[in-house]
């Protein structure tokens, strides 16, 4: 009897350290998620350097681009920014020289107008995101805020005032969670991820 119960004990701790391991690495791969890169389709942060460096201008009117290329050897559908499909589909991860980090995304809004709509990338093709990070429509920003933590004169830069430059990481990501009707129309969903990358940001 009471080696009955010692195997029954057994089994108990047994199976609830498996159901703890298991809890464990689930969770480990929903937080890893994010680093996954869909082979179909990649995403890039377009600033060409200047001066030996990548500058960000966070000033108004000032823009950028964010690149999706098409890596597949068919076509892919996404969807257009202009509807709510697509227009959040967009994100940015920025970290400064302290390791603090913002994801800077747009902002909720209202719509007067909104339906599916999507757009057809051939295979070995690129689109170009026109990212404009202070016309109003992006949250999240006290990364940019100025005088503040961080800003520093950097080399190369000493004719600009030491409150307005400072170093950052920053990375792309493009997220479309799937449902009915990128299902009905073939769209594209998944993550994808661009490379951190150093920048220099400017705040004029």
């Amino acid at each position: 009897m009471e080696r009955r119960a010692s195997c029954y004990l057994f089994l108990c701790i047994f199976g609830a350290v498996l159901a703890s391991l298991s809890a464990c690495r689930d969770s480990g791969s929903a937080l890893s998620s994010r680093e996954s890169v869909d082979s179909s389709l990649k995403v890039a942060i377009s600033i060409p350097p200047s001066r030996g460096a990548r500058t960000l201008h966070y000033v108004k009117g000032r823009h950028f681009h964010v690149t999706l290329t098409n890596t597949s050897s068919h076509e892919i559908q996404l969807w257009r920014e202009w509807c709510s499909w697509g227009y959040f589909a967009l994100s940015f991860e920025v970290e400064d020289s302290d390791g603090k980090k913002w994801t800077i995304k747009r902002a909720d809004r209202g719509w007067d107008k909104n339906y599916p709509d999507y757009f057809t990338l051939p295979p070995g093709e690129s689109f170009p995101l026109d990212v404009e990070l202070n016309d109003g429509t992006w949250e999240n920003l006290s990364v940019f805020e100025a005088p503040g933590p961080g800003f520093i004169r950097v080399p190369g830069y000493e004719d600009f005032p030491t409150d307005k430059m400072k170093n950052i990481r920053m990375r792309a990501i493009y997220e479309v969670r799937g449902d009915s009707d990128s299902r009905e129309n073939d769209v594209w969903t998944g993550s994808v991820v661009s490379p951190w990358d150093d920048y220099i940001l400017s705040v004029e």
